[in-house]
């Protein structure tokens, strides 16, 4: 059996909720114009399953046999932002049986994409949906964090230092951090709608009460000069 592209039109149109298409992957020329693979993708108006798709492929273990399609999920959100299976609350993924299904090849297209709804869509989509929506949540609340701590930092004449560069796909869970003033000790992290300082944490209103009292500090230190690098 071949997975033509023919036969993912037809699959794509009896899976619901829709409307599905027929995406190639580049990644994996090869596979599709030898007809091992196919790629569907939610093409609907629902903006939070865009980029939802599922692959079926026809596995390697045994491809002359053409017994059956293994079809799996993707847990990208849209140009690849985030893993969102990790950011999934734990009762979303106990409620999930698994990411990939096979379904046997005798089948029609239409029964296809009915067992592809009951047996996975319904299952994905709602965790894929959940998923993006707490990616938001994070970027949100990053968002929110980095305009406190550059509010902190033109509060104290410094600037705003952060670790965003070396985690990839995880920059809204990294913290921003301030040079609070010219006392070292008042290094402040910003993350979580709260403000840390060293071994204490503080409200918004709080910090801005230590950075304004730090700023005005007459007193001396080693770490006068220049920002405190992490």
């Amino acid at each position: 059996m071949h997975l033509t592209r023919e036969l993912g039109e037809q699959i794509a149109a009896h899976l619901t909720p829709g409307p599905w298409a027929n995406v190639q992957d580049e990644n994996h020329r090869g596979d599709y114009e030898h007809g091992k693979r196919l790629a569907l993708r939610y093409a609907g108006d629902d903006t939070s399953l865009h980029g939802a798709q599922i692959t079926g492929v026809i596995p390697y273990r045994a491809p002359h046999l053409g017994l059956s399609i293994e079809w799996t999920c993707h847990m990208w959100g849209p140009d690849n932002e985030g893993f969102l299976v990790e950011r999934l609350p734990y009762a979303v993924r106990a409620a999930w049986p698994g990411s990939s299904i096979n379904i046997s090849t005798t089948k029609t297209p239409e029964r296809i994409g009915r067992e592809l709804s009951k047996r996975l869509l319904s299952y994905y989509l709602p965790a894929y949906r959940e998923g993006r929506a707490e990616l938001q949540r994070e970027r949100d609340a990053h968002a929110a964090d980095g305009a406190l701590a550059i509010e902190l930092s033109t509060m104290a004449g410094t600037k705003v230092l952060h670790l965003h560069t070396h985690m990839h796909n995880h920059t809204a869970t990294m913290p921003w951090r301030v040079n609070a003033g010219p006392l070292g000790m008042a290094r402040l992290t910003c993350q979580g709608g709260k403000v840390r300082a060293e071994a204490f944490t503080m409200t918004p209103d709080q910090a801005r009460q230590l950075v304004r009292l730090v700023s005005t500090w007459k007193g001396s230190s080693p770490l006068n000069r220049g920002a405190v690098r992490l």
